[in-house]
C-alpha cells in the first residue's frame, strides 16, 4: 500500500487538468479556508493589539495565502505617526512568533498603505515567506504596534485566507 502526502491527495482531486490550467497556487484556492476576526477600535493613538486569531489543529501544516484588512471608517496616513498590522505565526510549542505579512498606515509616499476607507479591504504584504507555513499546532496573531505617537486604528474585520500544505 503507497503512503500518500497531502499534496499527493489535493493532486489527485483537481488533478492534472487543474494543476496544468492554473498551477499549484488554482489547486491551494480549491482548499483554501478563511479566518475572520473583527476587531474593536482602539482606546488610544498608543494603543497596542497582540491576539492569537487562529490555531492549527490539523495533523499537517496550513500555509497563509494571504490577509487583508477592512476598516469600519476611515483612517489617515502619517508618515511618522503611524501604526503596523502584521500577521505572525509561531511553532505552537511557545516560540516567538514571527511576522509573516504586514502593512503600516504611513502615507503610500513613505511606503505604507496610504489612507483607510472604509469597508475597502488593504492587503498585508510578504515579510518573511517562511513564516507564512503554520505548523501542526502552530498558531496565528494578528498584532498592531504603534511607532511615535501612533494613530487609532479603526474598527474593522481582518481575513487570513490559508491551506493545507502539500506535505504532512
Amino acid at each position: 500500500m503507497t503512503t500518500m502526502n497531502l499534496g499527493n491527495i489535493k493532486n489527485r482531486i483537481a488533478g492534472t487538468l487543474g494543476i496544468d490550467d492554473g498551477g499549484e497556487a488554482a489547486v491551494d484556492e480549491l482548499f483554501a479556508t478563511a479566518i475572520h476576526y473583527i476587531k474593536a477600535v482602539d482606546g488610544a493613538t498608543g494603543t497596542t493589539t497582540a491576539v492569537k486569531v487562529a490555531h492549527n489543529p490539523n495533523p499537517y501544516p496550513m500555509r497563509i495565502l494571504r490577509a487583508s484588512y477592512s476598516p469600519g471608517t476611515t483612517l489617515t496616513s502619517n508618515a511618522s505617526n503611524y501604526a503596523t498590522l502584521a500577521i505572525e505565526t509561531d511553532d505552537g510549542a511557545d516560540g516567538t512568533p514571527v511576522a509573516c505579512l504586514s502593512q503600516t498606515t504611513q502615507t503610500s509616499g513613505g511606503g505604507g498603505s496610504g489612507n483607510f476607507v472604509a469597508d475597502t479591504e488593504v492587503p498585508l504584504s510578504d515579510t518573511t515567506a517562511a513564516a507564512l507555513d503554520v505548523v501542526a499546532g502552530g498558531n496565528v496573531f494578528f498584532t498592531i504596534a504603534k511607532a511615535a505617537d501612533g494613530v487609532v486604528v479603526p474598527a474593522g474585520t481582518l481575513t487570513v485566507v490559508w491551506t493545507p500544505t502539500g506535505s504532512d
